[in-house]
């Protein structure tokens, strides 16, 4: 039989490739959590670089979708109402309130029209701009989990409604 002795050497090395191979592991999560926190980054940065001007609300939902959000223009528009950065006049268009304006986040466009009947008219249009691109972001994505829920549940809710109003047409059929 062959018995091969290892010698004080012979553990010092195998000692030290594991502290090397463990040192490596430990860097290699390291760098791969980085780049997790950096993913939401990139995507933004990705949205944002092909437009340096304002944008219209309903780009700015679309941005947000594409970063995970479940939202479109009218969520998100309410969401701005509810946390106070537009307002609905009696018309129904939603303008930027004072304090949206006072920071820089929000600009309102005026588009000269003429009308059906040849009247010229002003064309009000709430954008967002570069500012408020990064800071509506932030927010979203700060609340995302949150906004994701609540949509799911109103989803769930709606399709227990829908399923009871087929159940209750069905016994009347009947």
């Amino acid at each position: 039989m062959n018995h091969m002795t290892y010698n004080d050497n012979d553990m010092n090395i195998v000692a030290q490739a594991m502290r090397e191979v463990n040192a490596e592991r430990t860097l290699r999560i390291e760098a791969e959590e980085q780049l997790a926190a950096l993913e939401g980054k990139v995507r933004y940065a990705d949205a944002m670089a092909v437009c340096q001007d304002s944008i219209l609300v309903s780009d700015m939902a679309l941005i947000l979708k594409q970063s995970g959000v479940q939202t479109g223009e009218e969520r998100f528009y309410k969401w701005l109402r509810l946390h106070g950065y537009v307002y609905r006049q009696p018309s129904g268009q939603n303008l930027p309130t004072q304090r949206s304006l006072e920071l820089g986040i929000m600009e309102v466009k005026h588009v000269p029209k003429t009308n059906a009947y040849g009247r010229k008219e002003v064309r009000r249009t709430t954008m967002i701009t570069a500012k408020g691109r990064s800071y509506f972001y932030d927010k979203i994505m700060a609340e995302k989990d949150a906004i994701n829920a609540m949509e799911a549940e109103k989803k769930a809710e709606k399709r227990k409604r829908d399923a009871a109003a087929r159940k209750a047409k069905r016994h009347r059929a009947s």
